[in-house]
């Protein structure tokens, strides 16, 4: 699209020029987000696949990214979506070099990420105020990248390399216990985030009008196990490294007791938690052979949009916002508004939120000869871990939505202000245009990790006499053969009904590789 001032560029002030610029932008943005769905959607071929448990297909459905001009190489950074989505078809195929090598790759992506200059971080921001959240590079949730060192802990469990899954777990508690420092972290960059408004530049923070987020806030998700909780943590990452650190054969009672307190703490009705926090705490030895049942099932929680959009005025003059109270009808307080000669905008805000998932059904269902029923225990629904996580990160998303929409709306009323000056039709063309646009242009980024499940459920046995468990799940039942290891993990992974139960039997001491089966 091309836009020809009826001016000279010369002759039309600098601030209005950038206006215009943006106002380019923003529409072309606003035309590309709104248009026509694709139906050769990638990742909604991924998820087909997925959910089908057809990993080799998974596994191709994403494109990587156009390759870097000088090295004909894809950037780390650039590819962690894509990598995450690989990395996890490619551990449930079997293929845990292959998944291992995808985990590393996405993070070193991660890595790079942080290490950006502050100009390069700059640029970047100053295109997310002006186009799609989307169109950044991804950066995971914090549960998204604890996930990705518990998976590479149960890729090299399943190689039999213990050394390596040590390490893992390591990771996975010291993203855990940083989590709620790279929240205030987060909230505390968006807040000093220096916004450019005219020939003025303001903290974003500051230039938030009262009440201008309320609708926002105490946003809370009834039953949700995180409500009380202050911290942070994936939950059951934080088991699997409390079992791992229980029962290993260089086990690490002060590792484990930490973990499985903090689950002690969220789910004191619990009493597996309880019993295993015991057994950590005393030191006491474990029975000569345990069974543990970790069982993964449906797909995480898609990612909506949830948003606002407030009547406000600007006063270019001192680039302050005002907002239109909720108590004042919107047409009397438009009225009100152009009869003291004030233009009325539209100050959009989109955070995401998290949808809930839910199991696969029919229950899956364990028992042995010994026990007769296993009673497995639910206690961590993906969810809940992403609106915990959202909730706690709220305050940076609201001030960097915010300050997008101050931009949009700002860039907007130097364009009315220029015209109304100049007497220029683009001036008022521009207005006009980003009146519409920016409202289309404004969003949150929806994007996740969609590979991972919805919810997990535990139990923990002695191992039967005859060495067999039983499972069932509607039609589809058999029985497995346990090895007869000290300390065994049936790790089971279900995305969906479509899919087969995928069965690991892994050696938690990591000398035996993993023995694998399907129902």
């Amino acid at each position: 699209m091309t836009i020809r001032p009826p001016h000279s560029v010369k002759n039309i002030p600098r601030r209005t020029v950038l206006a215009s610029m943006v106002l380019a932008s923003l529409l072309g943005s606003a035309c590309s987000t709104t248009g026509g769905g694709n139906s050769n959607d990638p990742i909604a071929s991924y998820n087909s696949a997925f959910s089908r448990g057809d990993y080799a297909t998974a596994i191709t459905a994403i494109p990587a990214p156009a390759a870097n001009d000088e090295s004909k190489e894809t950037s780390p950074e650039r590819d962690v979506f894509r990598l995450l989505h690989v990395a996890e078809a490619q551990r449930l195929s079997g293929d845990y070099r292959g998944a291992i090598a995808s985990y590393e790759q996405a993070e070193a992506g991660l890595k790079k990420l942080d290490l950006e200059s502050g100009l390069e971080k700059g640029l970047e921001s100053a295109a997310s105020f002006v186009g799609p959240a989307s169109a950044q590079d991804y950066e995971p949730y914090e549960a998204e990248k604890i996930l990705i060192n518990t998976y590479k802990a149960l890729a090299f469990l399943s190689l039999g390399e213990a050394n390596d899954a040590r390490v893992e777990f390591n990771r996975v508690n010291y993203r855990s216990q940083r989590a709620m420092q790279s929240f205030e972290s987060e909230i505390a960059s968006a807040n000093s985030k220096k916004l450019k408004l005219g020939d003025k530049e303001f903290s974003a923070k500051d230039l938030i009008p009262e009440g201008m987020t309320s609708q926002f806030e105490n946003k809370t998700i009834e039953g949700d196990s995180f409500a009380g909780y202050e911290g942070f943590m994936l939950p059951a990452s934080t088991y699997l490294h409390g079992i791992y650190n229980l029962a290993s054969a260089d086990r690490d009672l002060d590792a484990a007791s930490h973990s499985l307190r903090q689950l002690n703490d969220m789910y004191p009705e619990i009493s597996l938690f309880k019993n295993e926090l015991s057994s950590a705490e005393s030191g006491s030895p474990l029975a000569s052979q345990l069974v543990w049942v970790v069982y993964e099932n449906g797909t995480g929680p898609s990612l909506v949009e949830q948003r606002a959009d407030v009547d406000a005025t600007l006063d270019i003059s001192s680039m302050k916002f005002g907002v239109r109270e909720d108590s004042v009808d919107p047409t009397e307080w438009r009225n009100s508004i152009q009869a003291q000669n004030m233009t009325p905008y539209v100050i959009s805000l989109a955070i995401p939120t998290a949808t809930e998932s839910k199991p696969v059904e029919p229950p899956f269902k364990i028992s042995t000869h010994d026990a007769h029923d296993v009673s497995l225990t639910t206690f961590s629904s993906m969810t809940s871990v992403s609106n915990a996580e959202i909730e706690r990160r709220k305050p940076a998303m609201l001030t960097k939505a915010f300050g997008s929409s101050a931009v949009k709306v700002a860039a907007q009323a130097l364009a009315a202000n220029a015209a109304e000056k100049k007497g220029s039709g683009f001036g008022a063309f521009a207005a006009r245009g980003m009146g519409i646009a920016t409202a289309k242009a404004t969003s949150a980024d929806t994007r996740s990790w969609s590979s991972i499940p919805a919810h997990w459920e535990v139990a923990r046995f002695e191992r039967p006499a005859d060495g067999v468990m039983k499972v069932e799940t509607g039609s589809v039942n058999g029985e497995l053969s346990l090895p007869s290891w000290s300390r065994v993990l049936v790790y089971v992974k279900r995305p969906s009904a479509d899919t087969p139960l995928r069965v690991s039997l892994i050696d938690l001491n990591g000398q035996e590789p993993a023995i694998e089966t399907t129902f």
